[in-house]
């Protein structure tokens, strides 16, 4: 199934500076999520929201090597909750929390995974919205939001070659590194985060999923990119707090945008 980004101009109100081939230069305008949320005041808003950086040290510390430890954490060999957000994602997300609060924009719930990062994530930005107004934001898990859970060695290999890089997760949703996850096959992971994602794109509103690298890799690819799996970029990879942003309109049409940890837009 495709989910085609449709194209959207609205007016932008912070200004940069633009160089051209001249070597003239001329004032462009970045524009937030902000912007696009207050042209669409009837519509669904979502943020598809990678979590924030996250404690590796610890777990670090009892293994030989990076790949060895992160294949830990993904396989789960490790337990979610050792992998819980530092101190700059703590405040980062508590930052964006506020940010929607000053804007005056109300964030209607926050879904989370269960895997560590992912409802810790939701947390802070749930506190970073109460130390603005004293409301919290209702969060909430759900199991569909969740990562794929991978297979041990195949994972190992992936991380011990630097030619790969994150290039493995777009891969696999691409078909081509199909002994790499247990849990998932790219079209089933494809269905459960579609579901949840049309599930908070069902109602007027702004809610926050606060998901992973592979959620965000696939809603970006679906949504922004109007792909299908199989053709998935394999040269594009979320930011940790930043994501995508999907405003879907009561006709059914919508709009996506990635958005970095500064909530400004991209694209």
């Amino acid at each position: 199934m495709r989910y085609q980004q449709l194209a959207l101009k609205v007016t932008m109100r912070v200004s940069r500076l633009l160089h051209l081939d001249n070597g003239e230069t001329t004032m462009t305008t970045s524009r937030t999520i902000f912007d696009l949320i207050r042209t669409k005041p009837t519509a669904a808003v979502l943020l598809v929201h990678r979590h924030a950086s996250y404690l590796m040290g610890p777990v670090r510390a009892r293994y030989a090597n990076d790949a060895e430890a992160y294949t830990a954490n993904y396989a789960e060999k490790e337990p979610p909750c050792l992998f819980l957000v530092d101190e700059p994602g703590i405040q980062r997300s508590r930052q964006q929390g506020r940010q929607f609060a000053e804007a005056g924009i109300t964030i209607a719930e926050i879904v989370a995974s269960h895997q560590g990062r992912g409802p810790d994530t939701a947390m802070r930005l749930s506190e970073g919205h109460f130390q603005a107004t004293s409301r919290w934001v209702p969060v909430r898990c759900d199991v569909r939001a969740d990562y794929p859970r991978y297979h041990h060695d195949p994972l190992l290999e992936c991380l011990s070659d630097p030619s790969v890089g994150d290039r493995f997760v777009a891969e696999w949703l691409n078909g081509k590194r199909s002994t790499l996850v247990r849990s998932d096959t790219p079209e089933g992971f494809e269905e459960r985060t579609m579901s949840v994602v049309n599930e908070l794109l069902s109602a007027p509103g702004v809610r926050v999923m606060s998901c992973h690298f592979e959620n965000v890799t696939l809603v970006h690819g679906l949504i922004v990119d109007g792909r299908d799996l199989g053709t998935i970029r394999e040269d594009w990879f979320p930011t940790k707090s930043g994501g995508v942003v999907i405003v879907r309109q009561p006709d059914g049409s919508q709009d996506a945008f990635d958005y970095t940890p500064d909530l400004t837009l991209m694209g």
